[in-house]
């Protein structure tokens, strides 16, 4: 088992010491109290007389006088006290490693702060900043209300209309079949026929796995915790465990895998309608739809329409209007005067 020499802080100077220094470089001897600690990375002690030292056992302290001595003296080296009659062993156990500065600091160190860590480290924002971040947000509110919401009424003549509506023509295409039948065409007849398809199935194997069996047998490890000594020295904590092997087995396992069965299916037999062209009309009054000789066989179909006003206001800004229906779209004359709402971005709102 490895050994690793500890450190400890002298009280009256700061000063670090070894483990094993029962007196500090100024003269201070250690106190019952002081903590020994060790550093994580801590190297292990390869000196044969630390070595021997350390396995010598816990140092004590004289019931007389306080002072701390070494395991093998038998007499108090300050007051000359009998260890028998009157002693008290330094007071060993198990301690995580740690740095210098959570020992004296109490804080713990870490390579990288956790979130947690992170938002208590953040600044946090003064109410200088506060202010200024809410004063930014009040005002663009303020702005989009302005361009928005924000109305006027102005006095608009009707400088322009317009309308255009198109008709699409279709034709009837040669025959076609299959399994699937297109939503715009025109069902001839339909029959039962057998369809191969590939259908999901789960089924079970077996695949080569290997698991940790005990052996029966134990081994001991090393629990990342370091035990003092009680003289200025740590060793490894360990613990036993069980000794395990791999042993290999045949695990089951479910799968899907695409099988293809034979199921009675739909066929289909249509025409489906062709896109032959489109007409179109437009004009500034009377709306109308294109007019078109229809064949054998064709039909008209997607039907479309757009109208369109545009105002004038006496300063010459211009507002556009886009009727809905052709009876909304008839009730504006070229020339007329209305009454329009309108906002600061120039939508209009309403119209009188």
């Amino acid at each position: 088992m490895a050994v690793y020499e500890g450190r400890w802080r002298c009280r009256s100077c700061s000063a670090l010491n070894r483990g094993a220094s029962l007196q500090c470089v100024c003269g201070n001897p250690r106190g019952k109290d002081e903590e020994i600690f060790v550093e994580p990375d801590a190297p292990a002690v390869t000196d044969p007389a630390v070595l021997v030292a350390a396995a010598a056992g816990p140092n004590w302290f004289c019931g007389y006088c306080g002072a701390e001595n070494l395991h093998a003296v038998t007499a108090c080296k300050q007051c000359g006290g009998n260890r028998v009659r009157s002693s008290e062993n330094r007071p060993t156990q198990g301690v995580e490693p740690r740095r210098e500065v959570e020992r004296s600091t109490g804080m713990r160190v870490r390579d990288e702060p956790t979130p947690a860590m992170a938002a208590l480290d953040a600044p946090l924002m003064s109410s200088r900043s506060c202010a200024v971040v809410v004063g930014l947000g009040a005002a663009c509110v303020a702005v989009l209300v302005w361009f928005f919401a924000w109305t006027s009424v102005v006095e608009a003549t009707v400088t322009e209309t317009a309308w255009t509506r198109s008709v699409q023509l279709d034709q009837l295409g040669a025959r076609e079949e299959g399994w699937d039948r297109p939503a715009d065409s025109e069902l001839l007849h339909t029959e039962q026929r057998p369809r191969a398809q590939e259908v999901p199935v789960t089924v079970t194997r077996t695949r080569k796995a290997t698991k940790d069996v005990p052996t029966g047998e134990t081994k001991k490890v090393k629990t990342g915790r370091k035990i003092d000594q009680g003289d200025g020295s740590f060793k490894d904590e360990e613990k036993e465990v069980p000794v395990t092997k791999k042993v290999e087995y045949d695990e089951e396992y479910e799968t899907t895998e695409l099988r293809t069965t034979v199921v009675p299916a739909t066929w289909y037999v249509y025409r489906p309608w062709r896109k032959v062209r489109t007409e179109e009309l437009s004009g500034e009054r009377d709306p109308r739809w294109p007019t078109v000789a229809l064949q054998p066989e064709q039909r008209l179909s997607n039907r479309r329409e757009q109208f369109s006003v545009v105002f004038t206001a006496p300063d010459g800004k211009t507002y556009q209007h886009g009727p809905k229906e052709e009876g909304e779209f008839q009730g504006f004359q070229k020339g007329s005067v209305r009454r329009l709402k309108v906002n600061n971005v120039g939508w209009i709102i309403h119209i009188e």
